[in-house]
């Protein structure tokens, strides 16, 4: 039996064996006196992964990094711990599955009364993960030392509480003239100057920024060399855990240039605006001599309009009309704002047509439209009256200057002019115009000043898209001045509505004029258009005038339309085709639809811009009943229905006539005086392509490889037009052009040169013109642009008018080799190439595209291997060139890709797409040869 002492003292030592036993978090070895494990807890088991069974009886160097046993550390640790009774560590431990961790322990001497060494008890935590905690705070804040030390254009400086230099980085001894030696330990103030010291400003401000936690100020500050320079300062409070202030963080910026060019645009701008003031009057009065040459080209062009004419030279006149009072507005732009200003403009009130004047912007930003892959599409709303009364000529120059702007503003977009009645009184409606696009947008914070003269919504979009920033100023001037409001929503990124609304007075025209349109309740039209919004306006002429129609947004879609119209027995009465394609496409599908439609009496109305060569209005002649031009007018497509309504025997032959654009007239011959063209390109493929388009118009043309070889070729021959190609190696066109009219200058003459570069961005033209060149082509080059800028420039010109192509054979594809080659045309514009060179020139040009790419690819391929960035840019350029020229739009992408990646190049990454431009080239290649043997 226990004496109640000894049952105590059982009961004791077994709730601490409970104790120790059942810790988790914590190892509990216990040891005997040479280190061999006697008693292990369930924390042991956890963190060790051994159960009692396995190492009890073990020796503890089993738990130690091999490392540390080789070298003894065991031992080492108990006998420290022997003598000193007590030892603590931190170091490495092996689990059982010789995974490591990092460890904290104790190791504690155990001695009996005596003092006799019993054993050792070892408390072993793993602390891995507050380790690695602390190794990454460690290096964290070392970064961040090595950041703050190694800026140089900011001066990173520490001060303590009393504002003493504590720390001091390389951009403070940069921009004082200070080391870090010279510096650490003194007063701050020693940077003010003395004025400032003497008012006890660098006290006070290290009052407020420990009052208020921080302080921002600009001010005059001293360097080393008691220069000053103008400082922006920010001086934070430091404090610690408790919120005591331990110091002060100064971060100060060099502002003296920044300072300086404020001043310099701040004066010249104070300058420039009391210049302005002075001209306004005399340009307001001058407006009057300026516009009258060009009122008189507008008004005898509108008296021609009024005679007897032809369904397309009425056309021809109303387009060079608008084109006229276009030309005038860009005048107006410069000129009004000063009459304006001098608060002398007055408002002219005329009868005009709305829905002309908006169709007529229409025509007139149509080929812009298409040039830059952007929808157009005008609508007037049923509602708006046919005659009304006001300034349709500052109506006019709103509307063309948002419509302008709209294109610019929306590559690959849609743009949308609308005309609809806002309300009506006595006499009187007022009209909301609106240009919608889907393009880059207007940002919140520049809505309210981008009315405002001389303003840019963005200096980084200026940049980018040019302009003066005086358009939408002026229209809300004219605006306001007709009583009306302007106005825009917009949000980044997302488009925008430019609108405005006017009050106008009804003319009694409206009540004489009656138009009779015929019922089309059994019409049934099929609208093919893969915009919505032009799709839309459509649907809503048709829905007014009672026509029954349905829409399709892809080819696949009407088609499928059609097939079950036919099916059903209920055939469309009109398709009207109005989609973004090449003509090629919408042959196919033309094509496809006559053979769907075979047995019925539908027809096919194509919407197709203007400009078209005789290749393709032979096409269309062939494949579509008639055509209308694209923006769709309300007129046209209401002409169609009518047509259709009151067809006649040679009904198809009159709409045909009356809508389709005219021919193009075959070759004439130049005079005698005619010289010579000089074509200065470098790249193989583009030059043999701009000389086969000049040698169709009848010029005689010569090539050289860069601007040395322009300049031989000068001295050697004289000739009417230079076409100048901009980037080309040993001299490009900027320079060439300079010497050319340097040379002009003592030589007496000037030879006209013509600029054709690929890098198309706004301002790339003024920096054309303003190097010396007369024009401007952006590549590829659109070669109808072309023969209008050599009409301008070639001596006797305007027998130019009478040179078109078409004279010759022209490649053409059957059904069946178009239907073919469908899952690749991606790869090459086929509808391009066939509607401009002839099969044996086409040849031709095949063969030296794919010579001159495999030789082109090999240099690549050496640009990559010698990490020369450089070569990169510029070969790859080079290739870019020839397929832009040759419309290969895969292999395009690739070369562009390849030269945006040569300004910051990642090697592996061009590789790759090398290898992807090959595969495209040898897939291109196959096709090209192909066909061009054909």
């Amino acid at each position: 039996m226990f004496s109640e002492e000894q049952a105590e003292a059982w009961k004791s030592d077994e709730m601490f064996r409970l104790l120790v036993s059942g810790a988790k978090d914590y190892a509990i070895i216990l040891l005997d006196d040479t280190g061999h494990v006697v008693r292990w807890n369930d924390g042991a088991e956890r963190i060790q992964g051994y159960n009692g069974e396995e190492i009890i009886g073990s020796h503890c160097s089993q738990f130690y990094a091999d490392e540390d046993v080789k070298t003894g550390k065991p031992e080492v640790e108990l006998r420290l711990a022997r003598i000193a009774g007590r030892f603590q560590d931190e170091g490495w431990r092996v689990r059982k599955d010789k995974s490591r961790f990092w460890a904290s322990f104790e190791l504690t001497a155990l001695r009996d009364k005596e003092g006799t060494l019993t054993g050792f008890g070892k408390v072993v935590r793993d602390i891995t993960a507050r380790k690695n905690a602390e190794e990454r705070l460690r290096k964290s804040e070392e970064m961040f030392r090595l950041l703050v030390l190694g800026v140089k254009d900011y001066a990173i400086v520490m001060l303590n509480p009393d504002g003493e230099v504590a720390s001091w980085n390389e951009g403070a001894e940069r921009i004082t003239g200070y080391s870090a030696d010279e510096i650490l330990g003194t007063n701050y103030s020693r940077f003010y100057t003395k004025e400032d010291i003497a008012a006890d400003k660098p006290n006070e401000e290290l009052q407020v920024a420990a009052r208020e936690g921080r302080l921002e100020v600009e001010g005059w500050r001293v360097r080393k060399d008691q220069s000053r320079f103008r400082a922006h300062v920010v001086l934070a409070a430091v404090h610690d855990d408790q919120e005591k202030l331990v110091g002060f963080c100064k971060v100060t910026r060099d502002i003296t240039l920044q300072k300086e060019t404020e001043d310099a645009l701040k004066s010249a701008k104070e300058q420039a605006e009391q210049a302005s003031r002075f001209k306004s009057e005399f340009l307001a009065n001058m407006s009057h001599e300026i516009r009258t040459p060009m009122n008189g080209i507008i008004g005898i062009t509108n008296i021609l309009l009024r005679s007897p004419l032809a369904e397309q030279q009425h056309q021809n006149l109303t387009i060079l009309r608008d084109v006229g009072v276009s030309l005038l507005s860009v005048i107006n732009d410069i000129l009004d704002f000063s009459k304006v200003e001098a608060g002398k403009l007055q408002l002219e009130s005329v009868e005009f047509e709305p829905a002309a004047l908006i169709e007529g912007i229409g025509d007139f930003f149509a080929a812009q439209a298409r040039s830059a892959n952007v929808s157009l599409a005008t609508y007037i709303s049923p509602d708006v009256p046919r005659y009304l009364c006001g300034d349709a000529g500052r109506i006019r120059q709103i509307l063309t200057n948002l419509t302008s702007n709209a294109i610019k503003f929306s590559p690959n977009g849609e743009v949308v002019i609308r005309a609809t009645v806002e309300n009506v009184n006595n006499g009187s409606t007022t009209l909301r115009f609106a240009v919608i696009d889907t393009g880059v947008g207007v940002a919140q914070e520049a809505i309210e000043r981008i009315f405002s003269p001389f303003v840019q919504a963005d200096g980084a979009t200026n940049r980018k898209y040019g302009g003066t920033g005086l358009g939408l100023s002026i229209s809300k001037r004219l605006v306001e001045l007709m009583g009306g409001e302007i106005g825009v929503t917009s949000r980044l990124g997302q488009g925008a509505n430019f609108w405005f609304v006017v009050p106008l007075e009804l003319s009694s025209a409206n009540i004489e004029d009656t138009v009779d349109i015929p019922s089309f309740d059994e019409l049934s039209v099929l609208i093919v258009d893969d915009v919505a919004s032009s799709r839309s306006i459509i649907e809503n002429y048709l829905s007014e005038w009672g026509a029954k129609f349905c829409s399709a947004a892809s080819v696949p879609e009407a088609l499928n339309l059609v097939r079950i119209s036919c099916q059903e027995k209920k055939s469309f009465s009109l398709v009207v085709i109005n989609l973004l394609s090449p003509l090629g496409h919408l042959v196919s599908f033309a094509s496809e639809l006559i053979e769907v439609c075979k047995s019925t009496r539908t027809e096919i109305v194509l919407a197709y811009g203007l400009g078209d060569s005789q290749n393709e209005q032979s096409l269309i002649d062939q494949y579509f009943t008639s055509k209308i031009s694209k923006p769709i007018k309300r007129s046209e497509l209401l002409t169609c229905l009518c047509n259709l309504v009151n067809r006649e025997e040679d009904i198809h032959q009159n709409v045909r006539t009356s809508l389709s654009l005219e021919k193009r007239r075959q070759p004439g011959e130049l005079l005698d005086r005619l010289k010579k063209v000089l074509v200065v390109e470098d790249n193989l493929v583009n030059k043999r392509v701009i000389l086969m388009e000049l040698e169709e118009l009848g010029l005689r043309a010569e090539a050289v490889g860069n601007g040395v070889e322009a300049l031989k070729a000068l001295a050697e021959n004289c000739y009417d037009v230079i076409l100048m190609d901009c980037q080309m190696p040993e001299m490009d066109g900027f320079e060439a052009t300079k010497l050319i009219r340097s040379q002009e200058q003592s030589q007496g003459g000037h030879i006209p040169i013509i600029a054709m570069t690929a890098q198309a961005l706004d301002g790339d033209r003024e920096k054309c013109l303003s190097a010396g060149m007369d024009d401007y082509l952006a590549k590829p080059i659109d070669f109808t642009l072309l023969e209008r800028s050599l009409q301008r420039f070639i001596p006797n010109a305007q027998a130019l008018a009478q040179l078109m192509s078409g004279s010759q054979a022209r490649l053409t594809l059957s059904p069946e080799q178009r239907a073919s080659l469908k899952p690749r045309e991606q790869l090459v514009d086929f509808d391009y190439l066939k509607g401009k060179y002839t099969a044996k020139r086409l040849q031709e040009l095949v063969e030296l595209f794919v010579d001159s790419s495999k030789q082109i690819i090999v240099r690549l391929d050496d640009a990559i291997d010698q990490s020369d960035a450089t070569k990169l840019r510029s070969t790859a350029h080079e290739l870019a060139g020839s397929c832009m020229m040759l419309r290969m739009s895969a292999m395009l992408q690739e070369a562009r890709l390849l030269e945006q990646l040569a300004q910051s190049p990642d090697w592996k990454e061009a590789r790759e797409h090398l290898s992807k431009l090959k595969d495209c080239f040898r897939s291109t290649q196959d096709m090209l040869l192909t066909v061009s043997k054909q």
